[in-house]
């Protein structure tokens, strides 16, 4: 048989995915942004667990504060709506927040992988325009986007600990 004519569903999947398929069983504010949307399920989970990360859990709450102090920091560094950020981070608690603060800024985050050379990370960062990269690795090569301004996410974090912990 030919592989498109092979179905890859066991009895009753196929409906469930095209039921999926067809977006929430329940209104999407579509107006709302992502932040505002965070924000709200913080004002309704506050204490219980956003997130677990080897072990550890963070609340809905401590996510919104530290992503809140390093949006705060981020402005500082006048990033603001339209921008650009890359994030070169593992997927961890970091890069959640990382991504929340950029959000809260008003700019866009763009996911870099570290399994990419850094030719082509230094590529994308020209053609995206990025103007900050927070990455989490302190062996990060100079040449890696030489022109783009880095900082290291958790030195950022530190730095941010002191400003405002308010949306």
């Amino acid at each position: 048989r030919i592989s498109g004519e092979i179905d890859l569903f066991l009895k009753g999947e196929r409906e469930t995915v095209l039921k999926w398929s067809k977006g929430p069983a329940s209104p999407y504010p579509r107006e709302s942004i992502l932040p505002r949307l965070f924000e709200a399920a913080v004002g309704e989970y506050g204490t219980h667990t956003a997130v677990i990360e080897n072990g550890q859990s963070v609340s809905w709450t401590d996510l919104n504060t530290r992503s809140n102090c390093l949006a705060h920091h981020l402005q500082s560094l006048n990033i603001v709506h339209a921008d650009c950020c890359a994030l070169l981070m593992d997927r961890s608690v970091g890069f959640l927040v990382a991504m929340l603060a950029v959000l809260k800024c008003g700019a866009a985050y763009m996911p870099l992988e570290k399994t990419h050379p850094p030719v082509r990370i230094g590529e994308l960062l020209k053609l995206a325009r990025v103007r900050l990269l927070i990455h989490d690795d302190s062996s990060i090569e100079p040449p890696l986007g030489a022109d783009t301004p880095k900082i290291h996410f958790s030195t950022a974090e530190k730095e941010a600990s002191t400003r405002s912990k308010d949306n």
